[in-house]
């Protein structure tokens, strides 16, 4: 028997807590790349547009039951998030004040891959002409975690060797989400770069941290099994300040485990720079090096 899904009175992340005997609990992702790609080029005659769509419309897997046509694309992924918001959140948690909820998720979706504190967004709506308590963006931002709208990831403190409590970054269960809140910007393409690479890290079973070195930050720390991976990830290397600034970070960290920097450049650049490995992003997400470690 597989028991699955939420509504306005239960989580399905509740579920374990509430069963007894025999029970194995795994979490369902939105598709991979590799597993969006498999199937994309299974419905589409042309899969020369796979990673932008991707990168548009996400991972739901109800997508590729659809006509592949934007507006009917674009109310599904709507759909999804207004069912998410309204029931597993707003109704579930009796939250009086949804158009609140709307633009804190809005907020956090615009700033992907930026750190975010409560203050922050308590200074955003102030300057929208709303007011809203510290707690109460506390509880909105694990009322969504709950839903598994977003994740929040902590920093990791390497010099110290502690998780630290404050400033973390949050991101999206499935990239889809930003294309019908605040559209299809190019300015966000570098958080939604990170989002994805975060949420197949997830789904390779990874434990996944910001890194704190000094005044350095490494975008994610993954470990699993008492293995840790190091990735700065970014659009491109083009420029030497560019690279010198996401080579930097990685240059800083003194053990064995392995380094990697990904791209969306094509070729060009070198695969092993100082013991630092490069990766094209998609290469990456479809694991065709996995040398560098990161299975």
């Amino acid at each position: 028997m597989y028991i699955s899904g939420s509504n306005a009175h239960m989580l399905s992340s509740e579920l374990a807590t509430l069963l007894s005997g025999r029970y194995i609990n795994f979490r369902i992702h939105p598709l991979s790349f590799s597993e969006f790609t498999e199937i994309y080029n299974q419905h589409q005659t042309v899969s020369i547009n796979c990673w932008t769509d991707y990168l548009k419309y996400g991972g739901f897997p109800g997508l590729h039951h659809l006509q592949w046509d934007e507006q009917v694309l674009y109310q599904y992924i709507e759909s999804i998030y207004n069912t998410i918001v309204l029931k597993d959140i707003v109704l579930r948690n009796s939250i009086r004040d949804p158009n609140m909820l709307n633009r804190l998720l809005h907020f956090i979706i615009d700033n992907c891959g930026n750190i975010t504190s409560a203050r922050s967004i308590s200074d955003y709506s102030k300057a929208q002409h709303k007011s809203i308590s510290a707690d109460s963006i506390l509880n909105y931002l694990q009322f969504s975690m709950d839903a598994y709208f977003i994740h929040q990831i902590k920093r990791y403190d390497l010099q110290g060797k502690r998780h630290l409590e404050t400033l973390e970054k949050y991101y999206l269960c499935d990239t889809g989400f930003s294309l019908t809140t605040i559209g299809n910007r190019s300015s966000l393409l570098s958080g939604q770069l990170e989002n994805i690479v975060l949420n197949e890290l997830i789904a390779r079973d990874y434990h996944v941290s910001i890194g704190k070195l000094k005044d350095k930050e490494i975008d994610f720390i993954a470990e699993k099994k008492g293995q840790k991976i190091y990735l700065q990830v970014c659009v491109t290397l083009l420029g030497e300040r560019v690279e010198a600034r996401e080579y930097a970070p990685l240059i800083k960290v003194t053990d064995h485990f392995p380094k990697v920097v990904l791209s969306m450049d094509e070729y060009g650049w070198n695969t092993d720079k100082n013991g630092i490995h490069w990766m094209n992003i998609k290469d990456f997400l479809l694991n065709l090096q996995p040398e560098t470690g990161i299975v």
